[in-house]
């Protein structure tokens, strides 16, 4: 066997360890995400709103973040086909080429802001209002 093939069988059994240990570990949290819930134990309709905001903010920090991040872009371009609301940019010149960018990096993060903090927390109640008053 040449150095070449030592290291090409070295770095396959890392990746191949790296992937198990962090398959392991997603089933290591989803078991405890749903440990409260399994049958015999409560009903998911007793999850309390701290409860599925932790659950929230883990898939969307750990297990699907840029996912999460290209929906809230998603919901934006969605919100832009909405007629009225196309009339809306329109009318202010809001939808211009120089103020798209930074709209749409506005919005996100006001978005992430209502999705990330918990409900009784002052950056949730500013990031609301923020956003009902857009």
């Amino acid at each position: 066997m040449s150095w070449d093939s030592n290291v090409l069988a070295i770095a396959t059994s890392v990746l191949v360890g790296y992937l198990l240990l962090v398959r392991a570990l997603r089933y290591r949290r989803k078991a405890a995400i749903e440990a409260p819930f399994t049958t015999g134990k409560r009903p998911l309709s007793s999850m309390t709103v701290k409860e599925a905001q932790d659950i929230m903010n883990q898939l969307q920090e750990l297990e699907f973040p840029r996912a999460m991040a290209k929906a809230r872009q998603i919901a934006l371009l969605k919100a832009g086909g909405i007629p009225t609301m196309s009339r809306l940019f329109a009318a202010t010149g809001q939808n211009n080429t120089r103020n798209a960018g930074r709209r749409a990096v506005d919005t996100e993060i006001l978005l992430r802001e209502v999705q990330s903090k918990p409900r009784d927390s002052d950056r949730y109640a500013t990031a609301v209002a923020r956003t009902n008053y857009l």
